[in-house]
Order: structure tokens, then C-alpha cells, then sequence
């Protein structure tokens, strides 16, 4: 799977689990910007993609 959506399943993952809820055009903004603040106990959630 590309790195891109990977990441921006991430970043959608992680928003959820924030209560946000975010419109797909800040999703997409924000996993170009944000895959670094993701927590690292997230990256075993997504390794099986």
C-alpha cells in the first residue's frame, strides 16, 4: 500500500480516536503535515494493511 494512504488512513484513525471530526479536505491537509505527531503505538494498528 503507497505511503499516502497509509498515512492519511493514519491521520483519519487518529482523528477519530481524538473525537474529531474532520472534512475529508482538512484530512487530507492535515496527514501531510501531522504523520509525525501520530503516537507510535498506532504504527502496530496499521501494520497489517
Amino acid at each position: 500500500m503507497p505511503k499516502f494512504l497509509i498515512r492519511r488512513h493514519a491521520v483519519e484513525h487518529f482523528s477519530k480516536q481524538a473525537g474529531l471530526a474532520l472534512d475529508p479536505l482538512t484530512i487530507d491537509n492535515l496527514h501531510l503535515i501531522s504523520f509525525n505527531f501520530i503516537p507510535t503505538d498506532t504504527r502496530d494498528q496499521h501494520a497489517t494493511l
